[in-house]
């Protein structure tokens, strides 16, 4: 499908204008690039696997096993959810400024004054959910529709 919309785009586009597609040379600054974008595609693969095997494995326990995982992930990453993207957004400009003008110092001061009020959050999540049951989290993530079905 991905496929099939690229091609479709790129022909309509070239009613307007045409695009040269250049690849780029290897150089150094791209070799690093790629050094450094690998560990993380790697990272969150990993993520993602662990989700999958842990929904096949669940699928052999009793009925509701795959529903407590999926609520346990949704609530583990909450936090990211709501305080990650809303510091990527205001962290930004400061952050691309700082590094525009060569100042380290006040980049690395940004970005560990960002970390810690999402890491504190992070660490007292943990114990806390620990102790919510999926009855309660049902409740609370699915109001009415859960207490209809009773």
């Amino acid at each position: 499908g991905g496929v099939g919309q690229f091609l479709f785009l790129y022909r309509s586009t070239l009613n307007f204008y045409k695009p040269k597609i250049i690849i780029p040379k290897l150089n150094d600054k791209i070799r690093k690039f790629f050094r450094l974008f690998f560990p993380g595609l790697i990272g969150s693969g990993v993520i993602q696997l662990n989700i999958i095997i842990g929904t096949v494995i669940a699928s052999f326990l009793p009925i509701g096993a795959i529903s407590h995982l999926y609520y346990a992930d949704r609530l583990n990453q909450l936090p990211l959810a709501i305080f990650g993207i809303a510091l990527g957004v205001v962290l930004l400009p400061s952050l691309s400024k700082a590094i525009k003008s060569n100042d380290n110092e006040i980049a690395n001061k940004l970005q560990n004054k960002s970390l810690e009020p999402y890491l504190s959050l992070k660490f007292q999540q943990h114990p806390i959910l620990s102790k919510v049951s999926a009855k309660e989290y049902k409740e609370y993530h699915l109001h009415q529709e859960y207490l209809h079905q009773k």
